[in-house]
Formats: structure tokens, sequence, C-alpha cells
């Protein structure tokens, strides 16, 4: 691993809140981190441009990984761990370093969230019954990202636009309903349901990656199940059961979330947004975002 970026990834674990660009050398893509008091909350969007070797030290803490882009795959102690996309998984920390091999154009997305062993056992441990026994359970124990638990993630929006202590322990309460839910789809794996082919797999997320890179350009589910050689029937079904909700709210919650980002990280009016974002009209933008976020654009950051 090169020594500058294994400096960029020490400085990440030692800051408490930062947002920071990967080096163009890399690649592209942003980190983000931020620390409540209770948690240390990481948000990884990347795409190296070239496959990047990584190796390092994992902190002894209780890492609860959700895999919203390419799945991963990275060695430890006890073996391989493998997340798919819309998977997650609680990672449980031996003291060891861990390697992983970044793809090079392979969109790795993830949100961690970590807390000291110790903290996380006495939480759970108030209730729930037998808490050693369930650590032992879930641990390694990989689990779909149900449609709550992807309102639960997406609740808790950019990092960057947390700001003063009611939005931190807003955040604290989403971080704490988000491991309960987590909690409960470890622990009580649902029934097995009638996998997708392969084929038809590949398709739906190769249309999930087509809405996150540019949902401004996406359109009609007519057209798009047309481009895709599908019917409407089962694109509408074999994309809920890939991402736990309705392609139309995948594409709604995607502009939303571009939209934010633009809102955080530029000067840019509610207009120009909407229509980066694909919304003809800036009032539905706004509708919609308030709907989302709970304060208007104009206010969004603002702490207001």
């Amino acid at each position: 691993m090169n020594n500058a970026l294994l400096t960029l990834y020490q400085h990440i674990r030692e800051t408490p809140a930062l947002s920071v660009d990967l080096p163009e050398e890399y690649g592209k893509g942003r980190i983000e981190r931020l620390e409540t008091n209770t948690f240390s909350l990481s948000s990884w969007n990347l795409m190296f441009s070239k496959d990047t070797y990584v190796e390092g030290s994992v902190p002894e803490d209780m890492r609860l990984l959700f895999c919203t882009g390419d799945g991963v795959e990275w060695a430890t102690k006890r073996g391989k761990m493998r997340l798919d996309r819309c998977e997650a998984c609680f990672c449980r920390p031996y003291g060891a370093p861990e390697k992983m091999c970044y793809q090079s154009s392979s969109p790795f997305s993830f949100l961690s969230v970590a807390i000291p062993m110790d903290r996380f056992a006495d939480l759970i441990g108030s209730y729930i019954q037998e808490p050693d026994k369930a650590m032992d359970h879930v641990f390694g124990r990989r689990f779909a990202i149900s449609s709550v638990i992807r309102k639960s993630i997406q609740d808790i929006g950019p990092l960057g636009s947390i700001h003063g202590g009611l939005e931190m322990m807003r955040l604290e309460a989403r971080l704490l309903e988000c491991l309960s839910l987590s909690l409960q789809a470890a622990l009580c794996e649902p029934a097995g349901k009638r996998q997708l082919h392969q084929d038809d797999l590949k398709v739906i997320h190769a249309i999930g990656k087509r809405i996150e890179e540019d949902p401004a350009m996406i359109p009609g589910i007519a057209a798009l199940a047309h481009d895709y050689c599908m019917s409407v029937s089962k694109l509408t079904r074999c994309f809920r059961q890939v991402y736990g909700t309705s392609l139309h709210a995948y594409v709604i919650e995607a502009r939303l979330q571009k939209g934010a980002e633009l809102l955080t990280h530029g000067r840019i009016s509610i207009r120009e947004v909407a229509e980066k974002v694909g919304y003809a009209k800036p009032s539905q933008f706004s509708a919609d975002f308030r709907r989302r976020f709970g304060v208007l654009p104009g206010d969004y950051g603002s702490g207001v």
C-alpha cells in the first residue's frame, strides 16, 4: 500500500469529524467521518483508477457495515469476509490487520458504524437476554438491508450537514434505531425466499447503479424495462426484491440525496439544484425535500 494513502487512512481514523476527497492519483470519491458520544460513523464512496491493495490494523470496536456499492471481500484473522450489494454484517475485531484489494473502476460504497466492544456489550445487555450468546451469533452474519433498514440509513443524511448538539442527539437516536433493526435482522433471519437468476440480478444491479450515478436522467419505468429487455411487471418485482423498495421511490431518494449533496457542497440556487437532479418544477423538489429531510432546501445544513 502506498505510504501517502496509508497516511490518509490513519488521519481519517484519528480525526473526529472530516470530509476528504480521495487524491486524484488514486481515483475519485469522498470519505466522511463523524464521532458522536457513542458511535464512530464513516461513509466511504470511492472508485479507484487502478487495482489498489490495502492492509492495516482495525480498531478494537464492534463494526456494523452496510454495503451499498459493488460487492466487497476482505481477509481477516478468521478468514475471508464478503458483502454483496444491499447486504450488511456485524464485524468482530480480532486485533490483527485486515487486507482488501479495491478493484479499479468499481464503485465502492459503504457505511460503517463502530462502537467500543464494552459499550456494545453493555448496550445490548440492557435489552437482550444472554447478550454474550447473541453477540456470538451475530458477528460475521450477513443479512439483507431491508426497506426499513434502508430508510433508517437514509434518514442519517450527509454527515457534513450535521452541526450542533441537538442534531448530534438526533443522529444518535437514528443510529440506535439502525442498530436495533440490524440486530433484529441478524438474530431473526427471515425465511428464505426464491433467489433471482444471476442474469436478472446483474440487470437490477446495473439499473440501481445507473440511478445512483445519474438520477436526473432516468426514463419512465416502461422505457427502462425496454432498455434492459424486461417486462414492466418483472422489473418492478425484481427491483423491489433486491432493493426493498419500489423503483420510483429509489429514483426519488437518489435525486433528493444528490440535491442534499449539492446544497451542502456549493453555492447554487434551489432552481438549479432541482434541474440538476431531474425535477421539472422547483416547487415539487422543495416539497419532496421537506418531506424527506424535515426542512426546506434553503434551510438545509443551516441549523434552522
